[in-house]
């Protein structure tokens, strides 16, 4: 498997060092917390409807996705 190098600040380090759990490596971590991604599925339906239902409907897609970032935020970096 190849492997790349990367550059985290010392916080950004002990972050992900608080999220490892026993036997777990930094890259099980980063693809534990990086396992949920959007994709075009979650965009289906979201414009249906009259123009009350759509911004309904964006907006509270907007609160899930703002609540989903920082929760990585936070397990990111602490904060």
């Amino acid at each position: 498997m190849a492997t790349k190098t990367i550059t985290v600040t010392e916080d950004a380090y002990e972050s992900l060092k608080d999220l490892k759990k026993d036997g777990e490596s930094f890259s099980d971590v980063l693809l534990r917390i990086g396992e949920q991604k959007c994709n075009i599925d979650t965009f289906f339906g979201l414009l249906a409807g009259d123009a009350k239902e759509t911004r309904e409907s964006l907006t509270k897609w907007r609160e899930t996705f703002s609540k989903d970032a920082e929760k990585r935020h936070k397990l990111l970096f602490g904060h």
